[in-house]
C-alpha cells in the first residue's frame, strides 16, 4: 500500500504536496478526520516527544539535509469547506500560535474518501497513523489512539 497524493498547507502557508513534501526520511504521520479525534493526535505528539522524534521542521528544512524521522500532523477535510479554509485555518493558528507546532501541523482540503480507499479505510471513526517515506511507500499504519502496542509498531519503523 502506498500513501496517496495530495495536496496541503502548513499552518504558517507553506503549499505542500504529499508524500513527496514529507520532512524526513520516515516521518509520523497524524491523519485525523474528525475534529475529536484531536485527543488522539495529541496523545501521538506526546509519545513522539517523549521518545525525541518531533523534530522542529523550520530548522529542518532550512537549507541542511532531510532528517531521518519526523512528525506531523495532516487534518483531513473535505473539499467543500475549502471556500472557508482561511477562517478554519486562522481559527486553528490562533489557537496554536506556537511556530514548531504550527510548521508540523498540515491541513488537506481534499477527497476524503479517495484518501481513506487509498489507506484500506472504510470510515472517519479514528485517526489513521503511520510512518512513511518520501516516495509514498508506508512502513506501517496502525488506527485510533496510541496504545503500547500500536506504539511498538511505529516506533520499530522509526529507528
Amino acid at each position: 500500500m502506498r500513501f496517496p497524493e495530495f495536496a496541503a498547507r502548513t499552518l504558517q502557508g507553506e503549499e505542500k504536496e504529499l508524500p513527496a513534501d514529507l520532512p524526513a526520511e520516515r516521518t509520523l504521520v497524524l491523519l485525523p478526520f474528525r475534529q475529536w479525534q484531536q485527543r488522539q493526535v495529541d496523545g501521538w505528539i506526546a509519545r513522539a516527544e517523549q521518545a525525541g522524534w518531533v523534530a522542529d521542521l523550520a530548522e529542518a528544512t532550512s537549507g541542511a539535509a532531510r532528517p531521518s524521522r519526523a512528525t506531523i500532523e495532516v487534518p483531513c477535510i473535505s473539499r467543500r469547506w475549502g471556500t472557508v479554509r482561511r477562517f478554519i485555518d486562522g481559527g486553528m493558528a490562533a489557537s496554536i500560535r506556537t511556530p514548531s507546532i504550527l510548521g508540523r501541523t498540515w491541513t488537506a482540503y481534499t477527497d476524503v474518501g479517495r484518501v481513506q480507499r487509498a489507506l484500506g479505510l472504510s470510515d472517519s471513526d479514528q485517526t489513521w497513523v503511520g510512518v512513511v517515506q518520501p516516495d509514498g511507500v508506508i512502513r506501517v499504519s496502525v488506527l485510533g489512539d496510541v496504545t503500547d502496542r500500536a506504539w511498538a509498531a511505529v516506533a520499530t519503523e522509526l529507528h
